[in-house]
């Protein structure tokens, strides 16, 4: 679990406009597992930076460290949508829909996991040399 979280902070630098003291300081309160203050820093970039990939990204980040799947993929459907041609937004995306199957019952994990395949198959597509999403598929 620490290395998807690690990994969903890292993908959340990737094109930031957002000032990096303000995600370095989502990034601390994650670190500190001071959740509910992750939380709220991170709506509130989001509420400042709504176009901002980043911003949702980084909110996806949190959601997941919550435990909050249905927060976490509707943040990170929203940072792909803003930035779709972003690989590192794609595999976050992925990384966050097997989470979400691993929080569904038997039915939803099969419809997670395709989302999921097909989130890491489409980051390998906008950057083959992105080697985590290329071992994300295997």
């Amino acid at each position: 679990m620490r290395a998807i979280i690690l990994l969903l902070l890292t993908a959340a630098l990737a094109h930031a406009a957002v000032p990096a003291e303000k995600i370095e300081n989502v990034r601390g309160l994650l670190r500190d597992r001071r959740l509910a203050a992750a939380e709220s820093a991170a709506n509130a970039l989001v509420a400042a930076n709504p176009t901002e990939a980043a911003a949702h990204a980084l909110l996806a980040s949190v959601c997941v460290a919550k435990g909050d799947p249905d927060a976490a993929v509707t943040a990170g459907e929203k940072a792909v949508e803003l930035a779709p041609t972003s690989s590192e937004y794609q595999l976050q995306l992925g990384d966050t829909y097997g989470f979400a199957a691993q929080q569904a019952g038997m039915l939803g994990k099969v419809g997670w996991a395709k989302k999921c395949r097909l989130a890491y198959e489409k980051a390998v597509g906008l950057d083959p040399k992105n080697l985590n999403a290329r071992n994300s598929l295997s």
